[in-house]
Parts: structure tokens; sequence; C-alpha cells
């Protein structure tokens, strides 16, 4: 147990309504104590900081009761811990003290205190409550506190004259320590008029417990939620109001951080005409300011919760272009406060409020709210919306946001995409019957694709079947099912082509139309012959007129060909068909597909069956075998002789003797794919664009090229040396004797 302190020789009462700092400092003034602090330094264990408001110990209290001989629960309510249950956050954990061994009051962290509670050097007061009677009321200390009820009038924070922060002492005094200004002198702004102010400020004193009544004039409609966490919700939406896009502000100072009047203008509605001249001031007094910031939120919910709606719609209209201001177009609004600080269970009835404003189609919200997490968990309310964000229809598929994101751009799923600009759409909510026009952000960026279209797409993949499942199903190799699919025969709901994944699922009544086709044009047979071979043969026999396995199936389902089988709905490695017939199918597409055999396209081309073989052998030609014999294709054998020319056409197209060619030839001014030096062939064989490149009016020689230029033959001579120009043909290029130049 402390030593007990005696009493201080001259005391008197505490006032009802007095801080206890300010009492403390009466007290220090009537007996006489130089020092600001030794009564603080008396009743606290250690040094007392200079500055400092109250304690938060109870040894402090139960020692200032010993020198006062006032009950030490009367102290601790004089101080801003009485405020403590409402200022505290209903997220916070709470911690306490026990004063006179019974009593369990609250303390208030440092952090919290710091945004509630004014310093020592920086109070306000009421200049009319000084005149009556000169001592520093309790509910100064609060910054949400702006407005003396009592004579209506906003309470004031710095020295008039000087323009000086005013500290606790200067208040007792009524002087400006500074400059010695009388506060009482002081004319303070009165806010009378101001109907809405005035009860905002009953209602943020009334939570408080200033007040013991609500004296309610507008008739409000309130949530019923307990002082804490209305207060906190009010003290959020102020926060909002100063600082739209930034978590943290300075509590002491409203215009540290720039004053903005286009803030305060968004929100002129809730704002006494008289007082928005104040506004237009490079610094309008702090007090005011807050004054405003309270008003505003505590009109916010006057009426709620429509109240609330349109203050989110007026919120929303903010122009802050610095930084993006979320889905919502809400800034801080959404993303710290309902999102963070406001997301406990004590704040149901404000999400339930925040998802209904989302809904109604007055208040023109577009479809972000599908991106909040909250809002998905609801299925009622989610089901409500014909759009999805990429990220659920990924869930809801069981892929990735890339692969919505590509399904919707190759047309697979509906997409709609906020604009970059303030774009209206009309988008529809399902189970209403109103259009709603949706007023998109113009920072968003987010992808949506219509609810209706995922859920279509993830029935087909839950009835396609994988690609093995498939193969295992029709009976033939996955190679062969992937051909089918790039012929148009089945059709895959999923393929890497759509969405990147190694996965293919094959729809299911595809292959039934596959399957249903070969049972028409399957014979039911009890044996085999030698001439019944399995499809896997045949297709090695059409092979070489570049017949595929896959194509075989396809004309087995057409009925262009006949199989046989032991059952009636057999798989394609339970069906046969019959030598012959692919025989006679064979000979039948050798005439479709315009195939000629190799000794009547020598008698065509009027050349030896030698010189043919020469010209497959270098690839000149290209030939398929069918049955020992060699065939070529009509379409290859007229691009031959489009492409190819003889020496005598040659000699026409140049307007020179078939000799002079040969030389040319010879001495390499022409070069040939076919010829005596070549192949051993007699007759010379050219490309014919080598040819038409040496036209008569395309080549010049050296004697016609001076008389162009008009210059000496000598001279044409040495440019040719230096590389100035650069013949075709010519000495040193080949092995004729004179130069040739081609016009490009």
């Amino acid at each position: 147990m402390s030593k007990l302190l005696p009493p201080l020789l001259r005391r008197r009462q505490l006032i009802f309504d007095e801080s206890c700092v300010g009492f403390q400092l009466q007290l220090q003034t009537l007996n006489h104590y130089h020092s600001p602090n030794i009564i603080s330094t008396l009743c606290q264990k250690g040094p007392w900081s200079s500055g400092k408001l109250y304690s938060s110990t109870s040894d402090f209290y139960e020692r200032l009761s010993q020198l006062t001989r006032i009950d030490p629960l009367v102290l601790y309510n004089s101080t801003p811990l009485r405020f403590a249950n409402t200022i505290i956050p209903p997220e916070t954990t709470r911690e306490h003290m026990i004063i006179q061994g019974t009593e369990l009051v609250a303390r208030i962290p440092p952090a919290i205190a710091r945004m509630h509670i004014r310093g020592y050097r920086n109070a306000q007061f009421c200049p009319y409550c000084l005149s009556n009677n000169p001592y520093h009321r309790l509910s100064w200390s609060i910054y949400s506190v702006t407005v003396c009820l009592e004579h209506e009038s906003l309470l004031i924070d710095h020295c008039p004259q000087c323009d000086s922060e005013i500290s606790i002492s200067s208040v007792i005094k009524c002087a400006c320590d500074l400059c010695g200004f009388d506060l009482r002198r002081a004319q303070p702004i009165s806010v009378k008029e101001d109907v809405k102010g005035i009860h905002s400020q009953h209602f943020v004193q009334y939570l408080l417990k200033l007040l013991p009544t609500l004296n309610d004039p507008l008739n409000g409609v309130f949530p019923e939620e307990e002082p804490d966490i209305l207060f906190r919700l009010i003290d959020g939406l102020r926060h909002c109001i100063v600082s739209p896009n930034k978590e943290r502000q300075n509590i002491r100072n409203s215009n540290a951080n720039g004053y903005n009047f286009n803030q305060y203008e968004v929100f002129s509605k809730y704002i006494h005409e008289p007082l928005k001249e104040y506004l237009k001031m490079q610094n309008p007094p702090n007090t005011l300011l807050f004054y405003f910031q309270y008003s505003i939120a505590v009109q916010a919910l006057n009426d709620w919760p429509n109240s609330f709606y349109e203050f989110l719609s007026i919120f929303r209209n903010i122009d802050v272009a610095t930084k993006d201001r979320g889905l919502l177009n809400l800034g801080n609004l959404y993303s710290i406060w309902i999102r963070k600080r406001w997301r406990n269970k004590d704040f149901e009835f404000l999400h339930k409020a925040f998802l209904n404003f989302i809904e109604n189609p007055k208040y023109k919200v577009c479809h972000a709210a599908l991106t909040m997490s909250y809002y998905r968990k609801n299925p009622l309310r989610f089901k409500r919306f014909d759009y999805m964000t990429c990220a659920e229809a990924a869930r809801v598929l069981k892929v990735c946001s890339n692969t919505v994101e590509r399904l919707a751009k190759l047309g697979k799923v509906s997409e709609w995409r906020y604009p970059t600009n303030n774009e209206s759409i009309n988008l529809q909510l399902s189970k209403r019957d109103d259009s709603c026009e949706w007023i998109m952000p113009k920072f968003g960026h987010y992808k949506l694709v219509k609810k209706s279209d995922i859920y279509d797409l993830k029935a087909r993949w839950d009835a396609s079947l994988p690609l093995p499942k498939a193969s295992t199903k029709t009976g033939v190799s996955k190679n062969v099912l992937l051909e089918l699919m790039k012929m148009g025969v089945i059709v895959a709901s999923r393929m890497p082509l759509v969405d990147g994944d190694n996965i293919w699922l094959i729809e299911n009544q595809s292959l039934n139309k596959l399957l249903k086709g070969l049972a028409k044009s399957c014979r039911r047979i009890e044996k085999l012959t030698p001439n019944h071979v399995r499809l896997s043969t045949a297709s090695r026999m059409t092979a070489v007129i570049g017949i595929s396995l896959a194509e075989i199936v396809t004309y087995l389902v057409k009925g262009e060909l006949v199989c046989y089988a032991y059952s009636d709905n057999p798989k394609f490695e339970e069906v046969f068909v019959l030598k012959e017939d692919i025989e006679e199918f064979i000979k039948q597409k050798v005439l479709e597909k315009g195939l000629v055999r190799k000794r009547h396209v020598a008698r065509l081309m009027r050349v030896r069956a030698l010189v043919l073989s020469k010209w497959i052998s270098q690839g000149l030609l290209k030939t398929i075998v069918i049955k020992n014999a060699l065939y070529i294709y009509k379409n290859d054998i007229v691009e031959f002789k489009n492409k190819f020319i003889f020496a005598k056409e040659a000699s026409r197209i140049l307007k020179v003797s078939k000799q002079t060619v040969q030389i040319w030839a010879h001495n390499g001014r022409l070069k040939p794919v076919s010829g005596l030096s070549i192949n051993g062939c007699r007759r010379y064989l050219f490309y014919r664009a080598d040819i038409e490149r040496l036209r008569p009016e395309n080549r010049l020689t050296a004697p016609q090229m001076a008389r162009r230029l008009g210059i000496s033959n000598y001279r044409i001579r040495e440019w040719i040396r230096t590389g100035k120009i650069i013949p075709v043909s010519g000495p040193g290029i080949d092995h004729s004797s004179h130069y040739l130049f081609v016009q490009e």
C-alpha cells in the first residue's frame, strides 16, 4: 500500500464538465505552485511528460484523490478516458484498469488517442463560456466536438490576433501566451441557422455521452446500433471526405495535406449556404472543416439507409485524377473502410445496405460488384447478374483466368469489357423487368463474361470424352481421331487451339453419330474369307494414292465403301473390307485425282521415257507408285509445262537462233536445268522466268548501254571494272566474250 499524501492546503470542488488537466492547473495557481506539473508529478510514479492530459494508471487517480479529497472515479470521468467506450473501435481489444479496488474502467491506446483527443497545446474554446466562467471544459478535448451547443457557435482553436495555437493554460487564463490577446473578446462563427449542422453535433455529443438525451428536431432514423459502432462509422466517413484516396491524414490540421475546395463543393447539399463563403478562404479554420466533415457524415446516416445510398452516389462523383479510385469509384471508402475496417459482424447492417445500393438501378453502379469476394459468397445476390468475372468463370470451368479470356477472344463465350471512357452501357439484371443504365468507372479494366455461356460450355465439357476414352470407344487411334477433327467429321469441345492447354475433349454426340453411320454401312457375316482385310491393311493399300485411314473411315460412314463385321454395332477395329473392293476403289480414285501413267506422260511431252526418268530423279516431277506403276498428277504436268521450256521456245522468246541459245547455254549466259552437260539429255531445258528476263526489250549490250548513258565504250568498261555498273553476263562472269546488261 502506497503512503497516503496529505491534502492540498487550498482546494476547490471539481465542476461537473471541467477537465481534469484544467482542474490541476487551477489548483497549482491556487496553491502558488510555480512548476506547471507539480501536482501531476506528485501523483505519478516517475516523471510527468509536459503536455500530457491524463494518466492511464489507477495509482494516479487515487493519489490525486488524496490531494483533492475528490472521489477517484469522479476524477477519472473528468479525463478524456471517459470517452473510451465510444471512440475505441469495436474490433480493437480493450484494456482496463481497476479504481478503488472494484471499478473496472477503460484505457485508450495511444494511437487511437492521437486520432481523437486534442493535445495540451492544441486546445479549443468558446469565448462566451469563458466570459461566464473561465475553466477548461472536458468536451473541448475531443476533435469531433466543434460547436458549443449552449451558445450555438463554432469553437475556436487559434488566437484570432496572432493565429497561434492555444494551450489549455491560455484557455484558463483567457489570454494568448504569445500576444496576450484576451480570448473572451474573440468573435466565433455562429451556426445558429444551420439546423442540420447543430443536429449533427447533438448526435455526436450524444454518442460521447455528453448529452443525456438526443434532441432531434429533424426526426432522423439512425441505425439501431451501439454508440461505438455508430461513432466508428461516422469517423470513417469523415476520413473519406477529407482523403478519398489516402489511408492516413493529419488529424491535428485538416489543411496539412492540402485544402481542396472541390472536395467540399461535391457535398454542397449538406452544407448550410451562408457557411459556404468560409470554404472559399485560402485556409479556413480547422474547427470549421471538422464541423463540416462530421455534419456530412452524420447526415449520411440521418435517414438510414436512403441517406447512406445518396452519400455513396455523391461520393462517387469526387474528381480525383491522381489515382485510380477502385472498382466502384469509391476510393478508400470501399477499399479501406468497407472491405477492411468495417468487415466484422458488428457492421453487418452496413454491408447489407451497401449490397442493396449496388443492386439498386437508381444509383447506376457498375458490374464491378462481381469482383467483391463477399458479394460472390452470397449466391442469392450473385445469381441476379447475367455476367461474371473471368476469375469466377475460371473457378466454374476449373481453368485459369487466361484461358477464360482466350475463350472470350475466340468467341466461345460472350464477353463484355469495361470501356476506357465514361460511356454508358445498358445491361439487364436477370429476374427484373426494368432495364438499368450502368455507368462505368473510367479507370476500369476488368473483363466480364456471360454467365449462361460459361455454364453452357461447362455442360458441353462435362458431356465430352477425353481423347484416350474416345479412342477406346471408336476403336481407332488418337491420331486418326485428330485427323477426323481436322476434317470436321467429329467435333472437339476443347482443344489446345482454344485454351492453350494440352487437353482434348471430343463431343460424345459426334462420336455416336460416327458409329451410327458405320453401323448403317456394315454388313454382318458369320465367317471371314482370305479376301477380307482389316482397315489398317486397307489404309496401307490406299496410301499410294494419298488416302489415309481417316479418309477410309469417312467413306465407310458415307456408305461409299462396304464393310463387314460379326456384330450389328461394331467399332472400327472390328470391321473388315474386301481386297477387290479396295482395288476397285483405288482405280476409281486414280481417275478422280487425275493421275497419268509415266509412259503416257512421255508421249504427251514428246520425249523419251529415259529423259522423263532423269527429270523425275532430279525432282522436276513427282510420282506415286500404284501396283508397281508410276503415276503423275495432271496438275503437276501442266505446272511443269508452264515452268520449263525447251531451246526452240527459248530462241523464239529471245529472238535469236537456236544455235545462239545453245552457245549461251554452253558459255554460261543461260543456265539450263537439263541438257547434255547436266544429265546427258540432248535437248536443253530452261526455266521460263530466266528466259523472259533476257527478252530483247530487257537486255542491252555494252555499246547500247554507252549510247544510252552518253559515254564512251572505254568509260563503260572502266565502270564495270570499278563495280559502278554490273552486267549479268560477259568476261569474268561467264565464258561469254561480250557484256550483257539487263534493265531491272
